[in-house]
């Protein structure tokens, strides 16, 4: 489908058609689409220069001969209700997890206006175009499929339960008790899974503030990786990788060797990119297709099971077993009916999901609990997270309804889900905004 946006275009601005306007065209996956205000909806693009692809890319191409020389183009677009509208049966496609493919044609004269970025780190200043085109690539157009083979998962060997059990084991192995820590990283997520002394065993996400929102991520931010091993990767979205993403570009030492646990989604040039990255420097453990949880030891990592990015990742369940808030969902972006959550788990410790978003269903279904603790990961200019219809819901089902069980980043910088202890065994290291010593207790 040819979406409208050259009608209006021509019809409103008065180009001529045949105009040179030094155009640049680009091949991009329809990334994600958010809800910024009533009657207005961002849709976000992840693509490649087609030139680049036409010329270098054949049928027999495999993606980690060419990652390196990837320059990915990142896309925001802005659209009212009406243009909305007018994609409805391609949104239909984006709700079933389909790889939806366009061709975007742009420049820096006239037209729609458009927010883009070069993700290689030498620009990294969003830049303001406009575009004369948009067009909806067939499911079954030649171009299409074959921008869908090469930027899949037809690469990647994936991994066994007992791959994900031992990388887990290798960082749990007589720890002692866990619980869940929630880092303040301005409009994005990053956690860790934490032993008594709240030293991180295993991250969960690795985001922050991404592009369009880097003004919410911190000035510094010092993680600890000493008794890291796996990394978990809730979904493929930059603003739950952004701080590794940062780091590919700078320090990435840390990272090398490390195992990442992530899920297997219809993603485009610059995370398809990102993971040939990942496993050249370490160990990509690609979630199994029909593995529907793991339960080892005190943690449980569940598949999610809904449409699109958000709804289909890996959330986490971590047992606490000293402490009052012995039992938290970090559900990622997925909204609450698509994780698989086992009867008889009662839940007391909870991370809004989506940063405090409007989820399906009017905020439905939210865990029932009783005097349940919740952490709101979010930063400020964003996107008006949390929302209150969102805070309405979570309270009215006993999660923060009652004062000092609510914590949010914004607020509070870095937050323990757990009840306030009076001690500090890592005291001050002096280091700028440490993730230890500059933690909040419920």
């Amino acid at each position: 489908m040819l979406l409208l946006l050259n009608y209006f275009i021509n019809r409103d601005l008065g180009i001529d058609s045949n105009e040179d306007l030094n155009s640049s065209n680009y091949y991009a996956l329809l990334d994600q689409i958010e809800e910024l205000a009533e009657n207005e909806f961002e849709f976000r693009f992840d693509g490649i220069q087609v030139e680049w692809f036409d010329q270098r890319i054949t049928t027999n191409s495999r993606l980690r001969q060419f990652y390196q020389e990837i320059t990915p183009y990142l896309f925001r677009l802005v659209l009212p209700q009406y243009l909305h509208n007018l994609l409805s049966n391609e949104l239909k496609r984006y709700r079933k997890n389909a790889s939806i493919w366009v061709k975007i044609t742009i420049n820096d004269k006239v037209g729609y206006p458009i927010q883009l970025f070069a993700d290689n780190n030498e620009n990294p200043e969003v830049l303001e175009r406009f575009v004369t085109m948009l067009y909806f690539l067939p499911s079954r157009d030649p171009i299409a499929q074959r921008l869908s083979r090469f930027f899949s998962w037809d690469d990647f060997e994936i991994t066994t339960k007992e791959q994900i059990e031992q990388s887990i084991n290798e960082n749990l192995n007589d720890v002692g008790p866990i619980h869940l820590n929630v880092y303040n990283v301005g409009q994005g997520s990053l956690s860790a899974i934490c032993d008594g002394d709240d030293k991180p065993l295993i991250y969960y996400d690795l985001g922050g503030g991404f592009r369009w929102h880097r003004n919410t991520y911190p000035h510094t931010l010092t993680l600890h990786w000493d008794m890291v091993n796996t990394i978990i990767i809730s979904h493929w979205d930059w603003d739950h990788l952004e701080t590794a993403r940062r780091n590919r570009f700078g320090e990435w030492a840390p990272y090398n060797g490390k195992n990442w646990i992530v899920p297997k989604q219809p993603i485009g040039p610059s995370y398809m990119a990102f993971a040939a990255h990942i496993s050249a420097s370490g160990n990509l453990l690609v979630w199994p297709d029909n593995l529907r949880r793991i339960i080892f030891n005190d943690i449980e990592i569940i598949k999610c099971h809904g449409p699109h990015k958000n709804h289909s990742g890996l959330a986490i369940i971590v047992t606490s077993r000293d402490n009052e808030i012995d039992k938290t969902l970090h559900p990622g972006d997925a909204a609450y009916k698509f994780i698989y959550i086992r009867r008889r788990t009662h839940l007391n410790g909870n991370v809004a999901t989506h940063h405090g978003a409007n989820f399906d269903d009017d905020n439905a279904p939210v865990p029932i609990t009783e005097n349940g603790c919740i952490a709101y990961s979010y930063g400020r200019p964003g996107y008006g997270h949390p929302k209150d219809d969102a805070v309405t819901a979570y309270e009215n089902n006993g999660w923060g309804a009652i004062p000092n069980n609510r914590l949010d980043t914004f607020i509070a910088g870095h937050i323990s889900i757990k009840r306030q202890v009076p001690r500090r065994v890592h005291g001050n290291c002096g280091v700028n905004n440490c993730i230890i010593c500059n933690l909040n207790f419920f």
